[in-house]
């Protein structure tokens, strides 16, 4: 490491007048050095490898430092490979530099390193001293709950902790900006209707709110003896995750997964003029599509039914679902039906205490004017006969 981090950090701004694949290719590179660092080079170089990934590698998807003309080039691939690297896949490579780095280090220095990060993603200021817009801000947020699954991954356990000083942020990006910003979901919601709306539209926060409920199923998943997920975080997190069983996925998402390739996609517009938006090449390649939101929903939920441990919460978390199958919505009452499944599936006999209430919901959900979500009524009654062990059909 003494011999190569110094050309290595030198090449950057060479890598990145190059293009996305050559940068991509030196992170990798570093990425791959830092993991066999034994633990004297780790305390001698971690440090400078910290500050160059977060102060000249983070910011790739809010400030693309590439040429315009590399961005669809086709010597923009690794060698090899058929997919064509971007900005993503940049702070893809420096994640995992990051990681390798942290997983050489002790707790007492990784502590810092990712206070660091907390603080580097809310600053409303650049390196250079310019203002980050909201959507910039978004973009770090990104790169920061990106870096958080990974390090969930890889700690396990020993990250849950952590989650303590991303749980505020968590929730205010599950409810909505501008929200947030009033302090709740539900205070001066007309008045931010407009706001709140604008908000929807954005695709960049469609990406975050899905890379949140990864991480928040992660943090459920390792959460040990509900350590960290007590009553009082179940309670302040059920409605932020449930509320997004009715969220609605932005305009145009559908045609922009299935068209990442595409230069050009259809996108509806909030303005009727703007019929069409060129697709920026280096958001593409990370866009979840809405059955890849709506699976993570569902599993994070599930994950969140084992990890409160309660028939307490249970019954909350439960009523919030069953609230969202009389929704509007066809896919959320279809969705609300799949979180309910899962729930019985991950606690089994012990739904039975919940049945009293579950039952008028499921009553009307048989008589639903969609075939599918009758159909998926119908078989989650028959699952909830198997376990109780009697005929339900007689309380409709």
């Amino acid at each position: 490491m003494r011999l190569l981090l110094d050309p290595l950090v030198s090449s950057w701004p060479t890598a990145t007048a190059a293009g996305p694949a050559p940068s991509a290719a030196l992170l990798h590179m570093l990425a791959r050095a830092a993991s066999h660092m034994d633990r004297a080079a780790a305390s001698t170089f971690h440090a400078r490898i910290f500050d160059f990934l977060l102060l000249r590698t983070f910011d790739v998807r809010r400030a693309p430092p590439f040429p315009a003309s590399t961005n669809s080039s086709s010597n923009q691939r690794l060698p090899g490979g058929t997919h064509l690297v971007t900005a993503p896949d940049v702070e893809g490579a420096a994640v995992g530099a990051m990681v390798g780095v942290v997983m050489k280090t002790s707790e007492s220095v990784f502590k810092p390193m990712f206070v660091r990060v907390l603080e580097w993603a809310a600053s409303e200021y650049a390196a250079d001293g310019d203002p980050i817009s909201p959507a910039g801000r978004v973009e770090r947020h990104l790169t920061l709950f990106g870096l958080v699954n990974v390090l969930s991954d890889k700690l396990r356990s020993v990250f849950v902790p952590y989650f303590q000083y991303l749980f505020d942020i968590a929730i205010r990006h599950l409810v909505g900006p501008s929200d947030a910003a009033k302090g709740g979901m539900k205070k001066k919601r007309r008045k931010s209707a407009g706001v709140a709306a604008a908000a929807e539209d954005s695709i960049a926060q469609w990406q975050l709110r899905y890379l949140v409920m990864c991480a928040l199923h992660k943090c459920f998943t390792y959460d040990s003896n509900a350590a960290f997920l007590d009553a009082t975080r179940f309670q302040a997190l059920l409605e932020p995750l449930t509320s997004q069983i009715d969220r609605e996925p932005p305009a145009g998402v559908a045609s922009i997964v299935s068209a990442l390739s595409a230069s050009e996609v259809p996108i509806a517009a909030s303005r009727p003029s703007e019929t069409h938006m060129k697709l920026d090449p280096y958001i593409a390649a990370s866009i979840p599509s809405i059955s890849d939101v709506d699976d993570e929903l569902v599993t994070c939920l599930g994950e969140m039914t084992i990890a409160g441990g309660s028939d307490i919460l249970w019954k909350q978390l439960n009523h919030q679902v069953l609230m969202c199958t009389r929704s509007e919505r066809v896919r959320s009452r279809q969705l609300s039906l799949r979180v309910i499944n899962e729930i019985v599936d991950r606690v089994r006999e012990e739904y039975v205490v919940l049945l009293p209430e579950s039952i008028p919901f499921l009553a009307e959900l048989l008589e639903d004017p969609d075939p599918a979500v009758a159909e998926g009524a119908k078989s989650l009654v028959k699952k909830l006969e198997e376990l109780s062990g009697e005929e339900l059909t007689q309380y409709f």
